[in-house]
């Protein structure tokens, strides 16, 4: 006697109907690509995520095409297990970059893109993956800094404006029973018109919409961790210029290098004169315009400006690429109303080890376990920030009114008249008449320095193509009556 199992038969909705469209598949392949590229471009992945993503899911559009009428359950077990190992390595990722989770967010997403391009039998799946590319076109914007971007904006409008034309097209041969068959003229007659519609239109209300001038940042990017020893000078390091050996000031003007602005270094020689080239070396994305601060010098002698304190700084140490300048002890104290305002900084080329923030840095995230902040709040990384870096700040911007600034105080503490105050003892007597003259009348700094910046600025109009000054004078009366 036999026995057989009895058929059980599961209650459901029908199986969709299997795409048979080649050609929607391809301008939805398109999009995706598009907008996976749109996120590999950003400069956060490296080559091999760069080049196996797009690689995978060509494959999958292949894959899923010609299994579109099969079960793919072995496929179907495997994309989960790719699931799986793709959270744990997201888990993995984001454990270690808490302050910023974008980047592995978008690596998560465009695993998940590729897993589930292998499985898209039916015109629902396709449309799935039309919409994840639009969610990964909207990604790259966040990680882009780049105008470059329009252009995938641009191609991923054209790749979607067919995927959808192709999509209604599809459905419309099915209600009529009709097979699949490659459309004539759909491209020349419908899509590229409306894409050149669609822009214009857009064009037009982004041009009436009203453009903020910065942003709000959320998140706090910085690059891969560098290990480096504490034991590293507070000093100003530039690739671009050796050291002076010696008094910087006791030769000819500095020669100034197209590649490096002359002041970032320990000092800054006030006869020197030149061009920089018109490369990018750093993006900035913060909360809103304001002065981004990396040396302070505070002491004049005739010539240029030095730094007093010379390479006196505290070290900051962490085990979380966070830093909080509080717990410097030899900084200047924080007065009046301030406003927080976020800043991340980009690198495009190799720099100095100068880390740039708005003033007062209170919280920096930067990619290694320990820097160095001077006593006027400036802060300096352990090594020469090369290409690519990415670090962040959040910063305490004082917040003083015109009207705060004209009551302040004058008696200053003698300590502190003595350092900002101090002047080389002879060379500046035009300087001091025609100061004299333009704060006549004055009752406060504030409109005094008010006054002064008035007349430098309708006075001498901004030139670099004036010679240095080879004159033995002070470099102020040079450039304020000689020049």
């Amino acid at each position: 006697m036999s026995f057989r199992w009895p058929e059980i038969k599961l209650s459901g909705r029908p199986k969709r109907q299997p795409e048979d469209s080649i050609e929607l598949r391809a301008w939805v392949l398109a999009a995706v690509l598009v907008g996976e590229a749109a996120v590999l471009t950003s400069g956060y992945f490296g080559a091999v995520t760069g080049v196996l993503v797009p690689f995978l899911t060509i494959v999958a559009f292949v894959v899923s095409h010609h299994r579109r009428r099969e079960r793919n359950i072995l496929i179907k077990v495997m994309l989960a297990f790719g699931a799986l190992a793709a959270l744990a390595m997201f888990f993995r990722e984001v454990l270690s970059s808490l302050y910023d989770t974008r980047v592995p967010l978008a690596r998560l997403f465009l695993w998940v893109q590729v897993i589930h391009a292998f499985d898209l039998p039916a015109r629902k799946d396709l449309s799935y993956s039309l919409i994840s590319a639009l969610i990964l076109a909207a990604v790259g914007a966040v990680l882009t800094t780049s105008l470059w971007y329009g252009i995938f904006v641009l191609a991923f409008l054209m790749c979607a404006m067919g995927a959808m034309a192709q999509m209604n097209l599809s459905e419309a041969r099915q209600r009529a029973g009709l097979q699949a068959s490659r459309s004539r003229g759909l491209v020349l007659g419908t899509i590229v018109p409306s894409f050149f519609a669609v822009v214009a239109v857009g064009l037009v209300c982004f041009s009436l919409l009203p453009q903020r001038q910065a942003m709000n940042l959320t998140m706090m990017p910085t690059s891969a961790f560098r290990n480096v020893a504490e034991n590293f000078t507070g000093g100003v390091q530039n690739p671009y210029y050796r050291p002076p050996g010696g008094d910087p000031f006791a030769g000819p003007p500095q020669a100034i290098l197209p590649d490096s602005y002359h002041g970032f270094l320990p000092y800054m020689d006030l006869r020197s004169r030149g061009r920089l080239s018109d490369e990018v070396v750093m993006k900035v994305r913060s909360e809103e315009t304001v002065p981004y601060r990396g040396v302070v010098f505070d002491d004049y002698n005739g010539k240029g400006w030095e730094i007093s304190t010379g390479e006196d700084a505290q070290t900051l140490t962490t085990d979380s690429m966070r830093f909080d300048t509080f717990t410097a002890t030899n900084t200047e104290l924080e007065l009046g109303p301030s406003r927080e305002v976020a800043q991340v900084f980009r690198v495009e080329k190799d720099s100095s080890n100068i880390i740039f923030g708005a003033y007062r840095p209170e919280t920096v995230f930067f990619p290694t376990s320990n820097i160095k902040i001077d006593p006027y709040g400036s802060l300096r990384a352990p090594y020469q920030i090369p290409e690519g870096s990415a670090y962040s700040v959040i910063s305490h911007v004082p917040n003083a009114s015109p009207e705060q600034l004209r009551s302040a105080s004058t008696a200053y503490p003698e300590e502190m008249a003595e350092r900002y105050t101090q002047l080389p003892p002879t060379g500046l007597e035009r300087t001091s008449e025609l100061a004299g003259r333009l704060t006549e009348g004055t009752t406060n700094p504030y409109d005094a320095v008010l006054r002064m910046n008035e007349y430098l600025k309708t006075t001498y109009p901004y030139d670099l193509s004036i010679p240095p000054q080879y004159e033995e004078m002070d470099a102020v009366e040079y450039f304020l009556f000689e020049q």
